[in-house]
């Protein structure tokens, strides 16, 4: 008998401090947050879902506007530079466009982001084109954008194209070269996929990078290196390559 009050006072005082505790909830509730009420809804209604979930859509855009955007870094190099109008793209090249995706991964050396290579070829042989039902071919050494990019395969593949130099990355008649050699026009749609790092190479690399990775930048700070134009150019300069392959792929 006297474990079965223990018992049966115990249950009380936790129903107490459970009423209490919720009581108190709802004061602090409609005290500091009035605001957050939804004036199409009755304030008496505690157990109305919408109203709740109006509350917490109110609460968290009401905390996230009191933060300002983090994104703050800007490099000098960026200060110079202007918006480019969006003409410059023209004539697109819709046919190409259609057969030809390049993924580029980009990363800082170190960063293991090729890692992320066998997920998205993964989903780029998942890919069927609905027109032919046939499936997307998928290239993740594409040696002929390596070229294209980076200036690799000087012989096998830039002297055979008819080029007595590597061109720059951004030469029209040899930015299309590289994309009728990528994405040949065989009925199939292709996907390649990069993922050269920054810094790429060794600063001695026998590969026939245009712009090799520097000695001095092991001796200075990322903020440095970031504005030498030797690192806007390395291992390719993306903003040339971007504004060049957009019409055809």
């Amino acid at each position: 008998m006297t474990r079965q009050r223990a018992s049966i006072l115990v249950i009380l005082a936790v129903a107490v401090a459970t009423s209490i505790l919720y009581a108190s909830t709802n004061i602090r509730r409609s005290t500091t947050t009035p605001f957050l009420r939804n004036e199409y809804t009755n304030p008496s209604d505690n157990t109305n879902p919408a109203s709740d979930q109006d509350d917490r859509r109110q609460l968290a855009s009401f905390n996230l506007a009191q933060f300002k955007n983090p994104v703050s870094v800007r490099r000098k190099s960026d200060e110079s530079s202007s918006t480019e109008p969006r003409e410059q793209f023209s004539p697109v090249n819709h046919s190409s466009r259609s057969r030809c995706q390049v993924v580029y991964l980009l990363g800082v050396e170190g960063a293991a982001h090729h890692g992320f290579v066998p997920v998205i070829e993964a989903l780029a042989r998942h890919q069927i084109d609905p027109e032919t039902n046939l499936a997307y071919d998928v290239d993740t050494d594409p040696q002929a954008l390596k070229a294209g990019l980076f200036g690799w395969f000087p012989k096998a593949k830039i002297r055979t194209w008819g080029y007595s130099a590597t061109p720059e990355v951004d030469d029209p008649a040899f930015v299309q070269t590289v994309v009728r050699e990528s994405c040949p026009n065989d009925g199939r749609k292709h996907v390649l996929v990069e993922w050269a790092s920054f810094p790429s190479g060794l600063a001695d690399d026998p590969r026939s990078y245009r712009v090799h990775r520097q000695h001095e930048w092991q001796n200075m700070s990322p903020e440095e290196i970031a504005d030498t134009d030797e690192a806007l150019q390395h291992p390719t300069n993306m903003n040339a390559f971007y504004q060049a392959y957009s019409p055809y792929v």
